[in-house]
């Protein structure tokens, strides 16, 4: 079915709101390429990105982010920039390649 648009918004059919959740997942992984659960950590991170980026602290992001810890939050932050959040602001080549792959991520 094709997507809804409304104010250039896609939106899912109604009919795939009656789906089981896992029927739901397996068509977003299709669509999007990931997993639902990988597209929720990136969106995460890339929120944990913004905040920090305004100055919040490591600490206070984790926990907004829903980390356990923020030695938890730094972990994940790491495999998915390459770089603790300390080095991706302390370095500007690092943070513009950071940037590029980003735009790479499904």
């Amino acid at each position: 079915m094709p997507p809804l648009i409304l104010n250039d918004l896609r939106l899912p059919h109604p009919a795939y709101c009656a789906r089981p959740a896992r029927t739901l997942e397996r068509r977003f992984a299709q669509e999007t390429g990931i997993t639902v659960g990988r597209w929720r950590r990136q969106a995460r991170l890339l929120d944990a990105l913004r905040q920090l980026a305004s100055g919040q602290t490591v600490k206070v992001v984790a926990q907004d982010a829903g980390y356990g810890s923020p030695s938890a939050f730094v972990s994940a932050f790491r495999s998915v920039f390459g770089v603790t959040p300390a080095r991706y602001f302390d370095n500007p080549q690092v943070t513009d390649e950071v940037a590029r792959s980003e735009r790479a991520l499904p």
